[in-house]
C-alpha cells in the first residue's frame, strides 16, 4: 500500500501560515485550504506527513515560539501566552510545563549583574 502525503510545497505553505497566525485560531479548514485540499483529506495527509495530528503540531509549533520569547527575556509570560495563541498564562504555563518539563519561569534568562 502506497502511503500518500503531503507534498513539501503544500508543508511550506502550511507551516508558513502556522507560524504568521500562531496568536490566531487556527481551523483545520484554513490549513487545508493553504493546501488545496479538503479538510478530511488534509488530515490523513498531514498525520502521515508529520506523525502527528495538525493539532498536535500547532501545539508544538506555539510551544516551541512561547520558549524562545521566554528566553528571550523581554515579554512577560502573559504576554507570550497572548502572542502565541494561548488564552491566558496559566493554560500557557500547563501545556508548556507538560511539554518541556519544566515551567516557563524556568526558562528565563538570569539577571545578569555587572
Amino acid at each position: 500500500a502506497v502511503v500518500r502525503r503531503l507534498n513539501p510545497e503544500s508543508m511550506q505553505r502550511v507551516a508558513t501560515y502556522v507560524q504568521t497566525h500562531l496568536a490566531d485560531r487556527i481551523p483545520v479548514a484554513s490549513l487545508a485550504k493553504e493546501a488545496r485540499l479538503s479538510p478530511s483529506h488534509f488530515n490523513v495527509l498531514f498525520k502521515a506527513t508529520m506523525d502527528m495530528t495538525c493539532e498536535q503540531y500547532i501545539l508544538r509549533t506555539r510551544l516551541v515560539r512561547a520558549k524562545a520569547l521566554i528566553e528571550t527575556g523581554t515579554y512577560t509570560v502573559g504576554q507570550v501566552a497572548h502572542m502565541t495563541g494561548f488564552a491566558d498564562h496559566s493554560h500557557l504555563t500547563v501545556r508548556f510545563t507538560r511539554f518541556f518539563g519544566a515551567s516557563p519561569r524556568s526558562f528565563l534568562p538570569a539577571i545578569r549583574t555587572a
